[in-house]
Formats: C-alpha cells, sequence, structure tokens
C-alpha cells in the first residue's frame, strides 16, 4: 500500500479515534520515559543476606553513612537475654566497619521502642539515627533514602558468615568506592 493511499485511509477515520489513538500513544510514550528516568530498586540477596533497597542500594548508604556522626539504634529486648547480645554483636561489626573508614559513629539503645541507653550528647540524646539493628523475621537490610534497617533473627546474626557480609557492605559504602 502506498503512502497516499494510507493517507486516504487516515481521512476517512473518524477525529475522535484519531485524538484518542494519539492520546493513547503519548500516555505510553510518557509512562515509557518515566520508567527509564525513575531509579530502579536494588533486590539482591548476597551470602544469605537479603538486601532490599528503594534505588540504588549503594549510592543510598553511601549518602546515609556521610551524615556525621552516623547514628545507630539497637532495638532491645527488656530483659537478661541472649538476643541483646546477639544484636550487640551485629552493631559491633557495623560500627568498627565505620570506624576503619573514618566515620565517626555512635550507638545507642531503645527498650521496647524508648529510646533509653547511651542517651548523651554524642548521640543528639537518643535522637536520629539513620541504622537500625533490630530482631525480625527479614534476615537482611533495608535501604532507603532516611535509613537503613539491618534486621534478622539471633541466630541469623550469629551466624560469622552474615556478619562479614554485612560489615562487607557497610565497609564498601563508608569507603566510597
Amino acid at each position: 500500500m502506498s503512502f497516499q493511499g494510507v493517507l486516504m485511509k487516515l481521512e476517512n477515520l473518524p477525529m475522535e479515534k484519531i485524538v484518542i489513538g494519539l492520546v493513547l500513544l503519548g500516555v505510553f510514550a510518557a509512562v515509557f520515559f518515566v520508567a527509564q528516568v525513575l531509579p530502579k530498586g536494588t533486590d539482591t540477596t548476597l551470602d544469605g543476606v537479603h538486601i532490599l533497597a528503594s534505588g540504588d542500594a549503594k549510592a543510598q548508604l553511601q549518602g546515609l553513612l556521610s551524615k556525621t556522626p552516623v547514628l545507630i539504634q539497637m532495638n532491645l529486648i527488656n530483659a537478661n537475654d541472649s538476643r541483646n547480645t546477639a544484636l550487640t554483636i551485629v552493631t559491633a561489626e557495623i560500627a568498627s566497619s565505620l570506624i576503619a573508614y573514618n566515620t565517626t559513629n555512635y550507638v545507642y539503645g531503645a527498650v521496647e521502642g524508648n529510646a533509653s541507653v547511651n542517651c548523651v550528647p554524642q548521640t543528639n540524646f537518643c535522637t536520629g539515627a539513620v541504622i537500625f539493628v533490630q530482631l525480625g523475621p527479614f534476615d537482611g537490610m533495608r535501604i532507603n533514602d532516611t535509613a537503613v534497617v539491618v534486621e534478622g533473627t539471633a541466630e541469623f546474626f550469629h551466624d560469622f558468615a552474615k556478619l562479614k557480609v554485612i560489615k562487607g557492605v557497610f565497609g564498601l559504602a563508608a569507603s566510597g568506592s
């Protein structure tokens, strides 16, 4: 069919069908453009550690670690409980990784949601944390532009291979590479 034949067929179409076709084409183009521009989320697993981010995990984590100081909140159990030991271990690994790359950080504790342990001037009196360490079923890290939540079961936090991955992720972000 020639170009002139196509034009003749278009002339026979009602104007409303042409407008609807152009609107649909515009909507498709807009959706395609927005999908290309918006940051893609990260959902990956590194040696059993699930990392879920709303965007580029490394860039988001580097942004969080650029704060001075970096505040870490441990969400503790209100009891003399071995699960608190698991939380302390992973928090110490994160903090030591940050210190190795000259990132000043302080830790405070929240017991059953009430920030109350180590509420001193260095921890901004237990406010402003960007890293949260807590017990839960997720077994990994959830990262967004305002915080990173490191969550796992006590067994997960006692696994040295998982701790090595978590420490490595924070070290990579703190190193800036």
